[in-house]
């Protein structure tokens, strides 16, 4: 794992301090917050040369049954990505917006396809990663990527999310999505609640998960650090020889 693929996401009490010591890129978080999604002037943001952006996620639902709150999915990562543009972001993470017992798997997928298709048929400047929340097994968002079939279109792990939602181990989910895996988000949990403890800590067993980004992933797969403190992620990749 180089240097050179590593990601800090904003999240982290000690983000920016962490990117100036190490070099790493950074994963802007930002606006997720709605409220910082319509102001008329945007801020300054210190941006190294690499950089994503978090898109918006509450309520954005692409697989939604109610035509409104689809149009304002729509209309909320294409605000999404128009900031991304303002900061030269080229790079920018979306969740998959799936909800148990509200959809169906078949509708979600289906809904969903139609959805990104629409999002990303005239955007050839930017490459958008789908990101698991409440996904609870792999395959069916392994489904959404192969029919989407578009290189605008990758997909994010995110392996907090898959420790405390899913069954399905870590490992499994990295050599599953792997034709279509762009980006990793790396924290871990005790596996009943999306805690962004360090890696290490909680139940996600972050070895095996990292060997198999290694022996799975394509080679220009990056990884962003998403605990709430991340030198101590940096610290334990470093000391079990993961981080370059």
């Amino acid at each position: 794992m180089e240097k050179e693929k590593i990601y800090v996401a904003t999240i982290a009490a000690d983000a920016e301090e962490v990117i100036e010591k190490y070099g790493f890129g950074k994963e802007e978080d930002m606006f997720i917050y709605p409220q910082n999604l319509d102001k008329k002037t945007l801020p300054e943001i210190k941006m190294p040369e690499k950089r994503f952006l978090h898109g918006p996620f509450n309520e954005v639902y692409p697989a939604a049954i109610d035509p409104a709150a689809r149009t304002l999915s729509m209309a909320r990562i294409n605000r999404g990505y128009e900031i991304a543009c303002n900061y030269g972001i080229e790079d920018m993470v979306l969740h998959s917006g799936y909800v148990p017992l509200i959809y169906f798997k078949e509708w979600h997928l289906k809904e969903s396809v139609i959805f990104w298709k629409e999002f990303i048929k005239d955007k050839e400047d930017i490459t958008v990663y789908i990101e698991n929340v409440m996904d609870d097994e792999p395959y069916m968002m392994l489904e959404l990527a192969e029919k989407i079939a578009d290189k605008g279109i990758k997909l994010c792990l995110d392996m907090g999310h898959a420790n405390c939602v899913s069954s399905v181990p870590c490992e499994e989910w990295i050599k599953v999505l792997a034709p279509f895996l762009g980006h990793l988000h790396l924290h871990s949990n005790n596996g009943n609640k999306d805690e962004h403890l360090p890696l290490g800590k909680g139940t996600l067993n972050a070895e095996k998960a990292i060997e198999a980004t290694e022996k799975y992933c394509r080679k220009d797969t990056t990884y962003t650090i998403e605990s709430t403190r991340a030198e101590a992620s940096i610290l334990w990749l470093k000391e079990r020889g993961f981080l370059k």
